[in-house]
């Protein structure tokens, strides 16, 4: 809904009453002002060329990018510019505007942003904190064309699967080794579920950060160093050191139970890296040293060169079946739901008539209760890009034979298929 205001209105123009292609529009809506964005704000706050390096091309926004989080892109591309504005607390009003932009985009990135704020203030001077009062106040009203309606529709048909804990330690794919070093867990495949091993060439990283402290101890550095610590802590999440602590303050903290996944805390590694390490390298007097860091970096990310990064960094040509899919769901007049087991793939249909509800298995599954949310077909998709059936972080295409086996012996079920997509009818007599 908050996403709504910034893509629905240029859709609409550009695509319906121009006719421009959607993909053409989708690179100027999107991607072109994320990189422009990401660039200009990320500068704003380092003044450091080397700090728009690593913050706009860190593994951890590559892959969401990559994934098509697009909302969380734009998010994070404004914290720099939002966390430089709120901490210098000169223009509360413009600090509060660009907070309000930011928290359309994403309320994630925003609650992120705003700890951060906090966090300084505590470790400079906490008086300060009511700085952010204003700022908070005009973000509030300026959102509230779909904080009004969020709080009216209520949270409680969300259920567990966004508030407990134990989706909590599932979505917790980052450890402590992946996330001070800056690694997203994903990286490069960014196939969900699927963890990559540590690469140990990403442990210079926090090296180079944290040696920020022998140089300085002024508050500024302080901030940035506790920064990366407390982030590379919480995005973790339930894994250990001490992952007590953030289930704790997942069930009891307000505002944290958006957090069911924990890398979105990445940013705040993030920031704090993209201002200590070229505070690092620049106290070397001989510039060998800063293009040295260049190559490293470019060698880091070297899937990027090498065009292994998927998702919106490689077009992909949808499988014919989705598009029998939409078609065979769209053409019926009635309105119903479909529920994808374990998930819905990327190309699944879905729309305002035919929502699409997931379920990771079969357990507990009940003709009364699917027929009693509208649910018409249960579908297990064709998993042509390897990433719905993982076992021990590998496709395992025997996992969807099995599922297929398990709901062909559901007796109110009528087995169909269109191609390589398995679609079960519910039978209502």
């Amino acid at each position: 809904l908050w996403l709504g205001l910034y893509y629905q209105i240029p859709a609409k123009l550009l695509v319906e009453v121009l006719g421009l292609s959607w993909e053409v529009v989708e690179r100027v809506i999107w991607f072109v002002p994320f990189v422009i964005l990401s660039i200009y704000s990320s500068y704003s706050l380092t003044k450091s060329w080397l700090g728009v390096l690593v913050y706009t091309t860190s593994t951890y926004i590559l892959m969401v990018v990559g994934g098509g989080q697009m909302g969380v892109a734009f998010g994070y591309a404004l914290a720099p510019l939002v966390l430089a504005w709120l901490i210098r607390g000169t223009n509360q009003l413009m600090g509060g505007l660009l907070l309000a932009v930011q928290l359309m985009f994403d309320p994630r990135m925003a609650y992120i942003t705003l700890f951060g704020v906090v966090l300084y203030y505590l470790v400079t001077d906490w008086k300060k904190v009511r700085l952010i009062i204003i700022p908070l106040i005009i973000a509030f009203i300026l959102n509230l064309f779909w904080i009004v309606p969020i709080i009216m529709s209520g949270t409680g048909e969300y259920g567990d699967i966004y508030t407990g804990g134990e989706m909590v330690e599932f979505f917790s794919f980052a450890k402590f080794e992946n996330a001070i070093s800056l690694f997203h867990p994903n990286w490069p495949d960014n196939i969900f579920g699927k963890v990559g091993f540590q690469r140990p060439e990403f442990m210079l990283l926090p090296i180079l950060a944290f040696s920020s402290l022998l140089f300085s101890k002024k508050p500024k550095i302080l901030f940035f160093a506790l920064l990366g610590l407390v982030g590379s802590f919480l995005a973790k999440g339930a894994n250990e050191p001490f992952g007590i602590v953030y289930l704790w303050l997942f069930e009891h903290v307000p505002g944290f139970v958006m957090f069911r996944d924990p890398t979105k805390w990445y940013l705040l590694i993030a920031l704090s890296y993209c201002v200590l390490i070229p505070y690092v390298l620049n106290h070397f007097k001989v510039k060998w040293v800063v293009w040295l860091f260049i190559v490293y970096w470019v060698i880091l990310i070297r899937p990027v060169w090498l065009g292994k990064l998927m998702g919106t960094f490689r077009p992909e040509a949808v499988p014919g079946e989705y598009i029998e899919l939409k078609d065979f769901i769209y053409e019926q007049d009635s309105d119903f739901k479909t529920l994808w087991i374990p998930s819905r793939q990327r190309f699944g249909f879905v729309s305002k008539n035919h929502p699409a509800l997931e379920a990771s298995t079969t357990a507990e599954l009940s003709k009364s209760l699917l027929i009693e949310k509208q649910v018409k077909y249960i579908i297990v998709p064709y998993d042509d890009r390897k990433e719905l059936f993982i076992e021990d972080h590998k496709y395992a295409p025997a996992l969807r034979a099995e599922l297929i086996e398990e709901l062909d012996d559901i007796s109110w079920l009528e087995h169909n298929k269109i191609g390589n997509i398995d679609i079960f009818e519910i039978k209502t007599n």
